[in-house]
This record gives C-alpha cells, sequence and structure tokens, in this order.
C-alpha cells in the first residue's frame, strides 16, 4: 500500500470518489461538513452522475445522521463503528480521518491507498464481513413504510392485490387496475404515479376531469395512448422533494408519500368501478 500524506488524504479521497464508474462506499463514523465546499460538489457531481453511494456511519451519532440526510443520502448505521474505508470499483483508502472539515483543516491523520489487486479485495473482504451486512439490517426498516401502503390498500380495494417494488419503482396490482410510482429527477424531485383507462373511462374522465382531480387531490394529466400504448391517468403527487430515491426518503416525506398513493389507487379505482 502506498502511505498518503496527512495533507493528501482528503483530496485523495475526494479523487478516488471523482473516479468512480458505478459505486462509492463510504464509511466514516463521524462526519462533520456542511460547510466543506469541495466536498459537497463531490457529492453533487456524484449524483448528477448516477452514481450509487453507500454511506455508512456510527449508530446514535444523531448529528452525523442529520449531516448525512442533509445532502439526500440515506446513512447506513453500524453499531461501534470506528474504521474509516473509502472504496470505488478499482482502489480504496483505509484512513485515521473521518469526513470532517475540521479534520481536514487540522487534525493528523494517517492513510493508505491500495496499489494493486490484491491488497484492493483484501480490504473488500473486509466491508463484506464486518460492514455490508448492517445495510441489510437497515433496510429491512423501510418495509414498514412498505407494509403501512399494502395494508391500507388491502383493506380499502382488495385482499389479493400485489405489490413490488423494484429499481425505484413501486407496482401495485388490485384487480382493476396496474399503477406505477416513482420518484422523477428533473432538476427537482417530485412523485409520479400513473394507472390503465380504458378507452370508455378515458371520455368520462375528461368530462369529469375537475371532480376527479378534487379527489385523488393531485394534480392529473389524461395521456391518450397511440400506437397499440393504453389510455393513461398521470399524477404528480409530491413537488420538490429532498429524496430521489424510495429509499432516501425522510420521515417527512414517508407520511406523504404514503398518504398519496393510497389515495390515488382508491380514488382511481373507484372511478373505474362508477364506469361500468
Amino acid at each position: 500500500m502506498k502511505l498518503i500524506k496527512p495533507s493528501n488524504i482528503s483530496g485523495e479521497i475526494m479523487t478516488l470518489m471523482e473516479e468512480a464508474d458505478q459505486k462509492v462506499i463510504l464509511i466514516s463514523p463521524y462526519c462533520r461538513f456542511k460547510y466543506w465546499k469541495k466536498l459537497l460538489n463531490k457529492f453533487k457531481i456524484l449524483k448528477s452522475r448516477n452514481i450509487d453511494i453507500e454511506f455508512y456511519v456510527r449508530e446514535g451519532e444523531g448529528e452525523t445522521i442529520r449531516e448525512v440526510e442533509a445532502i439526500n443520502i440515506k446513512p447506513i448505521t453500524v453499531p461501534r463503528l470506528h474504521a474509516k474505508l473509502y472504496l470505488n470499483e478499482k482502489e480504496a483508502i483505509v484512513s485515521s480521518m473521518n469526513l470532517s472539515k475540521s479534520s481536514d483543516d487540522s487534525s493528523l491523520d494517517i492513510g493508505y491507498k491500495t496499489e494493486n489487486e490484491r491488497e484492493y479485495l483484501e480490504l473488500v473482504d473486509f466491508y463484506k464481513r464486518y460492514i455490508l451486512k448492517h445495510k441489510k439490517q437497515n433496510s429491512s426498516s423501510i418495509g414498514n413504510w412498505e407494509e403501512k401502503i399494502y395494508e391500507a390498500l388491502c383493506q380499502a380495494i382488495d385482499p389479493t392485490l400485489s405489490m413490488n417494488i423494484e429499481e425505484n419503482i413501486i407496482q401495485i396490482n388490485t384487480g382493476l387496475n396496474n399503477y406505477e410510482v416513482f420518484i422523477a429527477n428533473d432538476r427537482q424531485c417530485f412523485l409520479r404515479l400513473n394507472g390503465i383507462l380504458s378507452q370508455h373511462e378515458f371520455q368520462q374522465a375528461q368530462y369529469n376531469k375537475g371532480e376527479l382531480e378534487n379527489n385523488i387531490g393531485c394534480r392529473i394529466e389524461l395521456i391518450e395512448g397511440r400506437y397499440g400504448h393504453y389510455d393513461m391517468i398521470w399524477a404528480t403527487g409530491l413537488e420538490n422533494m429532498e429524496s430521489d430515491s424510495f429509499d432516501f426518503l425522510n420521515s417527512d416525506e414517508i407520511e406523504k408519500v404514503i398518504n398519496v398513493i393510497i389515495r390515488f389507487c382508491v380514488e382511481v379505482d373507484n372511478f373505474k368501478m362508477s364506469c361500468r
């Protein structure tokens, strides 16, 4: 491994982030970077390139968790975490330095960067053996809000409906309809929902758009299907969201997302029933 001089450690970590092709793994128990403009800009660049970011912090460190959440990344908490490790697909840095501006400004830290595949794989093995399992443990709590949606829809519509989440898309089949929900990102993040309409339902929806929009509680669009595509009803549920993925919803957004999805599916299903 190559020794990194103390004054170069943060620069090497940021270069590692820049040179990622698909994924960055950041393991830093304590973080203080809200005034560290250079690092914050690196996070923005990673997001603009659609680089996946896994960010591990020490469990119970509230201020650190809030710092990471403030940049729209959901931190993964690890009990008693003290290791500091930074990886992309090709190289890794192990260091005594946390992602903290004060550490960069005034702390005396040491760091080493991998120079070959064997060294890199040793650190990847450490990550897989001791760190990665906490991602699964953290993600299990996400199912709580998914379960709320599923149970509410089963009660309101059909106990046999199905629901699946894959690649940031929620797919719901109520028996009457197929729905999709996702977070769109076009300069700003917003919740988008859609469902299928028959030709008759589409015509009725055009006549009753105002009432339907009021019942759903969202701005809706009616898109006529062409070239073999279905007629669709689209809604924009939440605008100016902080999160760009269902994996990273903050506590305020979770309740809003739950309510919008339930109301949209229930009201569109009720509308379809009224058209029979």
